[in-house]
């Protein structure tokens, strides 16, 4: 079944990459990425770009299941249960730079927040409660082991 702009536009919104990422990212103008959602435009979205949105979406997929994998293991390691798992979210760009960028990092505040929404999601499935915080928040687990005052 052929995919359309509809599709596309859902992917590019799952995985947090904003039309600006993607021309940036794919070395396309703005405006054809514009167009590959746009319901007027006859442009779509060309094979190459597709194949780079789906293999960032298996990449966060297999990630995430590695993270569940772990944190399942180190459960049956420590033989207890968290009461809840804390997830750090963004309030923006500023936030990330100070609390959560790595050097070299190209993914975006967005990008981590939609990684992170999807963790959760995978994490309760496997029978684990989250919780989301703000790196600044006092029970945020690594504003503690960085004592962010």
């Amino acid at each position: 079944m052929e995919r359309g702009k509809a599709d596309f536009r859902a992917l590019r919104e799952k995985l947090g990459i904003t039309q600006n990422d993607i021309a940036r990212y794919t070395h396309k103008t703005l405006k054809a990425v514009k167009d590959w959602e746009k319901e007027t435009a006859g442009a779509i979205p060309p094979a190459d770009v597709w194949e780079w949105l789906d293999d960032l979406d298996e990449a966060r997929t297999e990630h995430i299941e590695s993270i569940v994998a772990r944190i399942q293991n180190m459960v049956q390691l420590h033989e207890g249960k968290p009461q809840a798992i804390t997830l750090t979210y963004y309030r923006n760009a500023k936030d990330y730079a100070a609390y959560g960028r790595d050097s070299g990092s190209r993914d975006s505040w967005l990008q981590v927040n939609s990684t992170t929404r999807a963790l959760a999601e995978a994490l309760q499935r496997a029978g684990f409660d989250t919780v989301y915080r703000y790196p600044t928040d006092p029970d945020n687990a690594y504003r503690r082991a960085q004592r962010i005052e």
